[in-house]
Order: C-alpha cells, then sequence, then structure tokens
C-alpha cells in the first residue's frame, strides 16, 4: 500500500511537471534528481548486506564448504 501511494505521488508529480510547459523539462530531470538521492542512501546498505547474505544462505544449502575455525598447525 505504502509503495503504491508513493509510486502514484511521484508520478502526479511528474505528470504537473510536464503540463506545466516545455520549459519545465529541466525541473522534472531536476525532480527525479533529487528524489533518487534518498532512495540510493535507503538502498546503499544492501550493497553491503547482500553478498553477506548470499553466502550465508549458500553455507546454509551447502553449496559452499564452511570456513574451519581452527588455526592449521605449522
Amino acid at each position: 500500500m505504502v509503495r503504491a501511494f508513493w509510486g502514484i505521488t511521484l508520478a502526479v508529480m511528474a505528470a504537473i511537471l510536464l503540463y506545466m510547459g516545455a520549459g519545465q523539462i529541466s525541473a522534472l530531470q531536476q525532480f527525479i534528481v533529487v528524489t533518487a538521492i534518498p532512495v540510493s542512501l535507503v538502498l546503499l546498505p544492501s550493497l553491503w548486506t547482500g553478498p553477506k547474505a548470499a553466502y550465508a544462505m549458500a553455507r546454509e544449502q551447502g553449496l559452499v564448504r564452511q570456513a574451519s575455525l581452527a588455526k592449521a598447525e605449522p
């Protein structure tokens, strides 16, 4: 429901900016950049946790051998 709200809200804002005239294309471009910055900040942690989660899932499924905690003796 929240996704639908934000999707509709952003679509309405873009439509309003386009309706205002041909000179408002730059305003639409600025709007896209301004709305993309918070989204990128929200997605940034997934770049760090995503590979860790994938590796943990692979270990659980037996696709990757679990590392030994004991040190090898010389």
